[in-house]
């Protein structure tokens, strides 16, 4: 049947269906103008039908039940339930999957899973929907928390391009409105109730960075600085992209009691250095309800000579009194690879 979604993208009618056109069904994309409004068909080798995905999934990969919706900033994100990982070809095990592509619903990546589906259940017959400018919401049919299938919801955080607009901020812990906005665009909190916003700002002598820690449990052990609640801020400061860390990456990590190490890149490993240059104040809430940071980096610490863009990676760390814990990243992003950061532009 196809299952298909349709918007309008301008002066075209863009359709996300189901493709078995080889093998297991595929996401794929047909599209007309709206001129010609499909006074033609579609068939399998028309240059309207498209595989929507950058990166093919290989033959006996189901992907069906394609969803597509437009974000405000004109990006398409699409939707499918896979088979992918789960031990399984057909749709018995498949879970919700979402891909970000171009401004023309072309080049879908940056795949994320929304639901943690374990591997003996299943998250399929999804949609997605706008719930404001940057946030996405993704609906499900699962069963991942009970043995019955129910319907549950999850917000997706739209990161958009990044820059760090000129600012000179009074690093004091408190992250206040006036200092920066309200916008904090960089968000990292898929794996539990621990939350964190960022954001980046510099002036003519610094790098600025905030974050917005949302922790309602406090770690069971906050006497060893790597094992308290806390987050890692990393630069590579001249965009050099690299595989591993090495010269010009850099890693501050401060926990919530405001204890910090500085290490830089060399040759694939984090070596420790003095972060005397470098400014860390540490705000606990009241309430206990989480945490702020903020950090004052000088761009001679980072060896920075330029104001071209940089890129930027942020991590968290969660504990809780119990003991369990967890590290996150941002997302299609690993702590190892200033590749796989977010490029930054300097205004």
């Amino acid at each position: 049947d196809g299952m298909p979604v349709p918007i309008l993208l301008d002066n075209e009618i863009v359709m996300s269906i189901e493709d078995n056109n080889i093998g297991q069904f595929k996401p794929y994309i047909v599209r007309t103008t709206v001129t010609d409004n499909w006074s033609e068909p579609v068939l399998a080798n028309s240059s309207n039908r498209e595989s929507a995905l950058k990166t093919p999934l290989a033959d006996p990969i189901y992907a069906g039940a394609p969803y597509i919706v437009r974000l405000p900033s004109g990006e398409v994100i699409l939707s499918y339930q896979s088979s992918e990982n789960r031990n399984s070809s057909n749709d018995e095990r498949s879970v919700m999957t979402v891909a970000i592509g171009d401004k023309t619903a072309r080049n879908f990546e940056k795949i994320t899973v929304p639901f943690d589906v374990s591997i003996e259940k299943e998250a399929r017959w999804n949609s997605l929907a706008m719930w404001d400018n940057q946030t996405v919401v993704a609906s499900s049919t699962t069963n991942f928390k009970s043995n019955n299938c129910e319907v549950w919801m999850i917000k997706g955080h739209v990161i958009p391009e990044l820059t760090a607009a000129k600012s000179t901020i009074q690093n004091d812990g408190n992250v206040t409105v006036a200092e920066w906005g309200t916008s904090f665009p960089i968000f990292v909190g898929h794996k539990g109730a621990t939350q964190l916003n960022a954001a980046i700002r510099h002036d003519e002598m610094n790098v600025y960075l905030a974050a917005n820690v949302l922790d309602n449990s406090v770690s069971a052990d906050t006497k060893d600085a790597l094992k308290a609640d806390g987050v890692s801020f990393l630069i590579d400061a001249n965009n050099s992209c690299l595989l591993s860390p090495d010269d010009g990456v850099y890693k501050v990590w401060c926990n919530r009691l405001g204890i910090c190490k500085f290490y830089k890149g060399y040759k694939g490993n984090w070596s420790e250095v003095s972060m005397s240059a470098i400014v860390a104040s540490v705000h606990q809430r009241e309430d206990n309800t989480g945490y702020t940071i903020e950090l004052s980096i000088p761009f001679t610490a980072i060896e920075k000579t330029n104001r071209e863009p940089l890129r930027l990676g942020v991590g968290l760390r969660a504990l809780s009194a119990s003991g369990t814990d967890y590290d996150e990243f941002l997302v299609n992003a690993t702590i190892t690879s200033s590749n796989t950061w977010n490029e930054v532009k300097l205004e």
